[in-house]
């Protein structure tokens, strides 16, 4: 998070106020899933994995999608 510049307060805004592209259902130990906010016009994806028996979310990574990797709204990955 430190090193791509991506400050504390804006994955926890991205997880309360983005935008829900990606849910992986059957992740292990925890179902998680990927969150989008454009944070000064910079793209900002944050997975999270929900520990739903303790009630905790777990941020596992951020970072800013590829453009070569994810479509123009980085919503979907290019095949």
């Amino acid at each position: 998070m430190f090193e791509r510049n991506i400050q504390a307060g804006d994955v926890l805004d991205t997880i309360k106020n983005g935008t829900l592209i990606k849910e992986y259902e059957n992740d292990k130990p925890y179902p998680s899933s990927i969150y989008l906010k454009f944070v000064n016009e910079r793209p900002i994806h944050v997975l999270v994995a929900q520990n739903s028996m303790d009630n905790v979310c777990i941020i596992v990574t951020c970072y800013e999608p590829d453009e070569l990797l994810w479509d123009i709204n980085f919503k979907n990955k290019i095949k």
